[in-house]
């Protein structure tokens, strides 16, 4: 049996999914390489090599989830070594929004860390085109393109477009369990000011403290304690896997209206429960809403008042049966095919 070496930054269901996929048919040797703090990250490196070299007579496949500093030996080692090197690339690696300095190319050495990896990796393994290039208008001041290849023209890499999936018996839709005017999106890291605006949670907020009638719940993620949240905005911190199919079923609509995204596995799932979606009109959202729910063109409060107030004049439970029948095309199945077609070649 083949092995291959897996660099993940942190355990996501994402990560654990295309795990369960490889280790189908292949032997893996995991690393988590985190880089947090930053003072760690020579420790990091350090401690990522000492294991790449352990498992390097019997390894055949560098595998990263992400590209940049955690991709960045497996590059050099792997072109050393003649063996082959892939990167699965979700966003962060991708895109750049300048106005609020996120992404790995607002940042001198992880863009050039994530450069060299992008230009010397065998094969590229986008969950989204967008990830790709793609005409950008959401947020003027970040516009006109994303996309790595918006940014570094010459990286000619090859890739493979495999979006990502989910296991639609593990969010079920059980109609009539609704809270009226109910919208609810996902976000981690909410103490973080750049990561609220990010995911569009400044957008919810400002359009929920403006609209009595809604009801709106945020969770992933806790509120700082000096954030001033209107009394019809909840928040449920921490999900367990099990809660979350209970919890998105309770909700009409599912909202996430970020700045950038890839391909996001959360939208899926509460489609799959049957919430309606409103989104941005940014990375592969408008692909996997289709024509099951509403597009925000543009990043301003008032359009998303009307637009939502909109969706709700509209609601109806075809409308999220609709929802779920869209988030059926979305299979971990179809992932896992593509994905271990894609690897088998890679092998020989």
């Amino acid at each position: 049996m083949s092995k291959i070496f897996y660099t993940y930054p942190l355990p996501a269901s994402f990560v654990k999914k295309d795990l369960q996929i490889l280790r189908t048919k292949y032997q893996v040797k995991t690393f988590q390489f985190s880089g947090i703090p930053k003072w760690i990250l020579p420790l990091t490196f350090l401690h990522q090599l000492v294991i790449i070299l352990i498992h390097l007579p019997k390894t055949s496949l560098f595998v990263t989830q992400f590209a940049g500093y955690a991709s960045l030996l497996p590059c050099l080692i792997g072109r050393w070594t003649k063996k082959k090197i892939v990167i699965v690339l979700g966003g962060t690696d991708c895109n750049w929004l300048p106005s609020i300095h996120y992404g790995n190319f607002d940042k001198k050495w992880l863009r050039k860390a994530t450069v060299y990896s992008l230009q010397h990796a065998d094969l590229l393994l986008p969950v989204s085109q967008e990830l790709v290039y793609s005409h950008y208008s959401y947020h003027i001041p970040d516009g006109p393109c994303q996309g790595y290849r918006c940014f570094f023209k010459y990286i000619l890499t090859p890739y493979k477009v495999i979006p990502n999936g989910i296991d639609l018996e593990s969010f079920p839709y059980q109609p009539g369990t609704k809270m009226p005017n109910s919208l609810i999106t996902i976000c981690s890291g909410l103490e973080d000011a750049r990561r609220r605006a990010v995911k569009g949670v400044d957008l919810l907020l400002e359009v929920a403290s403006i609209s009595a009638e809604l009801h709106l719940m945020v969770a992933g993620g806790k509120f700082p304690q000096e954030l001033p949240v209107s009394h019809n905005v909840h928040n449920q911190p921490f999900l367990q896997s099990e809660q979350l199919p209970v919890l998105l079923g309770k909700y009409q609509f599912y909202v996430q209206v970020s700045m950038t995204e890839g391909f996001p596995n959360a939208l899926i799932e509460a489609m799959a429960c049957g919430c309606v979606p409103i989104v941005s009109r940014v990375g592969a959202m408008p692909e996997i809403v289709g024509d099951t729910g509403y597009i925000l063109e543009k990043k301003d409060p008032n359009l998303l008042q009307e637009l939502i107030q909109k969706a709700i004049s509209e609601y109806s439970p075809q409308k999220a049966m609709a929802a779920r029948q869209r988030a059926a095309d979305f299979t971990l199945e179809h992932r896992k095919k593509i994905m271990l077609d894609i690897f088998t070649s890679l092998d020989h």
